[in-house]
C-alpha cells in the first residue's frame, strides 16, 4: 500500500532505531546517544553507537566523516509496545488506518445514539397505546 509522507514521518521518529557500528568513537558526539562495546566474539567492530532520531544520526555521522573514522550503519525496528500498531508488518498505511478506523467510530457512535430513541419510540408508544 501507498505510504504518505506523515508515514514516513512516524516511521522514522517512533519505529526505526540506527545503529552505528565502528571501532573507535569520534571526538565530539551529541549527548542523547547510547554507546556499547561489543565483547566476546571477534568481529571487525568494536562500539555501536544507538541513534534515536535523524539529526542525530547525521551529526554523529558528520563527526566521523569529519574525523575520517569507518563505520557502518544498520537500521533497525524498536522493540515497543506501538511498533505493531504504528507499522504493522502488512505495510499498511498508517494514514490509510487511521483514516478507516474513524469512519467506523463515526458509524458506530451513530448507530449506538439513534437506534435507542427508535427503539425507546416504539415501546414507549405500545405502553400508550395500552393504557388508553
Amino acid at each position: 500500500m501507498q505510504q504518505t509522507s506523515f508515514d514516513n514521518w512516524v516511521r522514522r521518529r517512533f519505529v526505526y532505531l540506527h545503529e552505528i557500528h565502528c571501532l573507535s568513537l569520534p571526538r565530539l558526539m551529541p549527548a542523547k546517544l547510547v554507546v556499547r562495546q561489543i565483547q566476546g566474539r571477534v568481529t571487525e567492530w568494536r562500539q555501536i553507537i544507538e541513534c534515536p532520531d535523524d539529526r542525530t544520526l547525521r551529526l554523529v555521522t558528520a563527526a566521523m566523516t569529519r574525523d575520517r573514522l569507518s563505520y557502518s550503519l544498520r537500521t533497525k525496528a524498536r522493540t515497543g509496545w506501538w511498533v505493531k500498531h504504528l507499522a504493522p508488518a502488512n505495510k499498511a498505511s498508517l494514514t490509510y488506518n487511521l483514516f478507516w478506523r474513524a469512519v467506523h467510530a463515526t458509524a458506530g457512535m451513530g448507530v449506538a445514539i439513534i437506534t435507542p430513541f427508535g427503539w425507546f419510540r416504539t415501546a414507549f408508544d405500545a405502553v400508550r397505546r395500552i393504557t388508553r
